[in-house]
């Protein structure tokens, strides 16, 4: 690399002061300007100087890896129009991952994650990126059994410590995100026709926050969950895990469907968990586990909206706080200012309102028509001491006269 380094001095561009390189696919060594750019990710990655800028012009780069990579201060690597079979960061840390577009161009092919971070992995940000199982998986509705079966892939996959995943498109997935380091930050994420789970967090300290997942396909015997966390095998918790603002929905497509799945909503059913915090979802399944919990030591389950879809069985889509399996009862969580289906365990209905056939139809704005902001018996019934500040939506409780119940609070 010296040859190169002597090259880019005698060009000026060497140092601090040279902040941005441009990469492109192709032949020949470049200089890492826009007109003349580096032919590889890796000869960008030797020349960016900390705090830098990569900026992957438009092309096919097939399946990128990036390894041991650890610049002192964090550098953003920007696609522009960048397509990649997968993506695969392992042993690396401070790159600031955006724009990339992700899927595979053959069935068959590869297993794996569209995206993976290996646990050596951290202090990551994964951005803005498009995903899906096959070229047509925006089409993910029209896709058959057998389509599902040719270009079903995990979307992503981080094992890291402190990785950020935001506002990311992920479509015609298996299992959509999945975070088992600490401190994940997963963030205004759409997962959008999925075989699996929508989103896994496996690790302590993590925030789910305004993501939506919507549409289940029922492909395989996996029960399904919007969310879903398990303690670590032979015994320990998962501690201090917020989920909140986020919207699961187990479908918007056709009622006739053949493939239509059924979706159970936040389920956390092997703990212990710890000081789990879940507020401002907003949940329309058609399992009975709307918010389920067992083995719950402290923690909220505040302000959440848990319905069944039309034409439903009554009492679906409950909350439930349940003892550890074969083990003790749940102790100290918070359970209050929600609407349900239905209160199970040790959920009493106190402080809860429970969504009947009846309230199905005069408790929301236009139910049918997906807009649950409450009206008429669910309003300003909360209690206010430990609220959220604000809804779903950003919207300031109260607005009225007192807290609304659910998820949203009527302007």
């Amino acid at each position: 690399m010296r040859g190169l380094a002597l090259v880019l001095a005698l060009l000026g561009w060497a140092g601090a002061g040279w902040a941005q390189v441009f990469v492109a696919e192709g032949p020949g060594p470049g200089v890492g300007t826009r007109e003349a750019p580096f032919a590889t990710l890796d000869l960008a990655l030797d020349a960016v100087p900390e705090g830098g800028r990569i900026v992957v012009l438009p092309g096919e780069y097939g399946a990128v890896k990036i390894r041991d990579r650890r610049p002192p201060a964090p550098v953003v690597i920007e696609a522009e129009g960048a397509h990649a079979t997968s993506l695969s960061i392992a042993g690396s840390s401070d790159l600031d991952l955006r724009g990339w577009s992700v899927w595979p161009l053959v069935a068959g092919g590869a297993a794996g994650p569209l995206v993976g971070v290996d646990k050596t992995s951290s202090r990551l940000r994964l951005a803005g990126m498009d995903l899906m199982g096959g070229p047509g998986g925006a089409d993910y509705m029209a896709w058959s059994e057998g389509d599902w079966a040719a270009w079903r892939r995990d979307g992503l996959t981080v094992a890291g410590d402190h990785v950020t995943v935001e506002g990311n498109r992920l479509r015609g997935v298996d299992f959509g995100i999945t975070v088992s380091g600490t401190h994940a930050r997963v963030l205004d994420n759409r997962v959008e026709g999925f075989g699996g789970d929508g989103m896994r967090g496996l690790g302590d300290g993590g925030l789910f926050r305004g993501n939506r997942v919507q549409d289940a396909f029922g492909l395989d015997d996996n029960h399904d969950d919007g969310f879903q966390s398990w303690a670590p095998r032979g015994g320990g918790a998962i501690r201090d895990v917020v989920i909140e603002g986020n919207t699961i929905l187990e479908w918007t497509g056709a009622p006739d469907h053949p493939l239509r799945g059924s979706l159970q909503g936040i389920g956390l059913f092997d703990g212990v968990f710890e000081n789990f915090v879940i507020r401002n979802n907003l949940i329309v399944v058609g399992a009975w586990h709307g918010i389920s919990l067992y083995g719950g030591i402290g923690g909220e389950i505040v302000n959440n909206t848990v319905l069944a879809p039309e034409g439903a069985e009554p009492g679906r889509g409950w909350i439930m706080v349940s003892p550890l399996k074969n083990g003790p009862p749940s102790r100290d969580v918070a359970v209050f200012n929600n609407l349900a289906g239905d209160f199970v365990g040790q959920a009493t209905e106190v402080g809860n309102l429970r969504v009947t056939g009846r309230t199905r139809f005069v408790g929301f704005a236009d139910a049918a028509a997906g807009d649950y902001t409450p009206v008429g018996p669910f309003r300003d019934m909360g209690r206010a001491a430990g609220a959220p500040g604000g809804d779903l939506r950003g919207v300031a409780r109260p607005q009225g006269g007192g807290v609304d119940m659910g998820a949203l609070e009527a302007q």
